[in-house]
């Protein structure tokens, strides 16, 4: 879900609610330890490392939507006509987006 749905959560804050509790404690702590984890689940966390989560458990029978999302098709076609109007439609969707001022941005480099 995170990997489908990066475009909306790339460089934000999210929360990750499921009814798997070993996650819980795997991804808020990072208690990735290579020793005991599986090299599919180490290179998993890897993909999602770059986010920005937090992890809460939440019943099975409390979390109604999971199944919907998870298998929604995504239907959407992407098609342009130039390099020129994928560009234009890339700025104009990010236009709204709040950015990082030159000294916020080498703050949280360093």
């Amino acid at each position: 879900g995170i990997q489908k749905f990066s475009m909306y959560l790339d460089g934000r804050s999210f929360t990750i609610k499921t009814d798997h509790k070993p996650l819980i404690s795997l991804l808020n702590n990072g208690n990735i330890h290579k020793s005991v984890i599986s090299t599919r689940i180490q290179k998993w966390a890897l993909n999602i490392s770059g986010y920005q989560f937090n992890v809460i458990y939440l019943p099975g029978n409390n979390n109604n939507v999971a199944d919907c999302l998870s298998r929604l098709p995504d239907k959407t076609e992407y098609s342009f006509n130039s390099e020129e109007e994928a560009i234009n439609q890339l700025i104009s969707s990010s236009e709204h987006e709040v950015g990082l001022s030159n000294e916020e941005f080498i703050k949280a480099v360093k």
